[in-house]
């Protein structure tokens, strides 16, 4: 059961709700010191309930990305490990020609990056697909692509690469 109420100036609005709620405390027989057993909602309460859930599913979203991003980091660690465990011969050919420590690891530091930035600009375009598709789907979407959140997203993309690309070259190279 529900009830709506109107005020006739918002600047009644606290008011209003306080001796709404002293009538069915009193109605409901409720005592002094226990807790309302119904609620009073308004605008602001629906507004809070609103930021409550899509907090909430910021948190789940960001969750779930950082689990996919933990196993793509994962995975080019594990192609990076690959590479520099077959290519041993081309990094001691390099190091007898003058290559020292850091430009090997620069080199292998590269590749994970470019790799991971070429996954990131797949990303971006497979998105730019999807959100051009929807955009003209006559379902009444408002699909837009954000500049900045291309921009972050590559930028990740490269960060993992940088962040899981170096400890194989640090850490395998001869």
């Amino acid at each position: 059961m529900y009830i709506v109420v109107r005020y006739d100036d918002p600047k009644f609005k606290d008011l209003v709700q306080e001796e709404i709620r002293e009538i069915l405390r009193m109605r409901r027989k409720v005592k002094v010191e226990a807790e309302d057993n119904f609620e009073i909602m308004s605008p602001d309460s629906i507004t809070r309930l609103w930021s409550q859930l899509t907090g909430g599913l910021v948190a789940f979203m960001i969750a779930v990305s950082s689990v996919g991003l933990m196993v793509g980091g994962v995975g080019v660690m594990n192609i990076m490990l690959v590479s520099v465990t077959e290519r041993t011969r081309e990094i001691g050919v390099r190091k007898a020609i003058g290559a020292t420590r850091r430009n090997i690891l620069t080199q292998f530091t590269t590749e994970a990056v470019t790799l991971c930035a070429v996954g990131g600009l797949l990303g971006v375009v497979v998105g730019a697909v999807i959100t051009w598709i929807v955009y003209f789907l006559p379902i009444g979407l408002p699909a837009t692509l954000s500049t900045a959140w291309v921009l972050i997203g590559f930028g990740v993309s490269c960060a993992i690469g940088l962040l899981f690309g170096i400890y194989p070259a640090w850490k395998r190279e001869p």
